[in-house]
């Protein structure tokens, strides 16, 4: 009966006309090693997930059909791990984000087309805290202000694309506090 069978191996598929598909490792019936699935051009990967018993362990890449690579992410022990990079489909830095045992944490910044910084925040185990910032297109700050424990706290400062100071609004645990 072949549902005793355990792969042991490496894995491949083939469409009907033959190109390969997806390329996987197997050791005692777990993904060990590197797993490639293929689009249906078969010449560009999708997806190269790297395994270790079973879990994703590394490196992940996925990407778009044109060959540009849309995230890299490291994992440990199937949870992100470290830094995690998604571009465009023209291969532009769009996000960077750091995790922690699957959690945000860390400074996270979004980009512009243009490469310019868009914003940047702070996480400690998935919630917002510390300084944040959102930019405009020139590079010029937009926004300024605390995070703590996920809410914004103290003096938030809007600026307009000049630079000039355009409002402040303080916070207490979220709230606005009436002048």
């Amino acid at each position: 009966c072949s549902s005793d069978l355990m792969k042991d191996g490496i894995l491949i598929q083939m469409d009907r006309k033959g190109k390969v598909t997806l390329s996987e490792h197997y050791r005692n019936d777990k993904p060990d090693g590197v797993a490639i699935s293929y689009g249906q051009s078969g010449d560009v990967p999708l997806s190269v997930i790297h395994y270790s018993d079973g879990k994703r362990n590394g490196l992940f890449r996925q990407y778009y059909d044109n060959g540009k690579i849309q995230e890299e992410t490291f994992y440990k022990d199937n949870m992100k791990h470290g830094m995690s990079r998604w571009n465009n489909k023209a291969g532009q830095r769009i996000a960077e984000y750091n995790y922690e045992n699957g959690n945000f944490s860390g400074i996270q910044r979004t980009y512009f087309e243009n490469d310019t910084l868009q914003s940047e925040v702070n996480y400690v185990d998935n919630v917002l805290s510390g300084e944040s910032k959102e930019f405009f297109r020139n590079g010029n700050l937009k926004l300024s202000g605390i995070y703590r424990e996920g809410l914004k706290d103290g003096s938030w400062t809007e600026f307009n694309e000049l630079g000039k100071v355009q409002r402040v609004t303080k916070y207490k645990a979220g709230n606005v506090l009436k002048k």
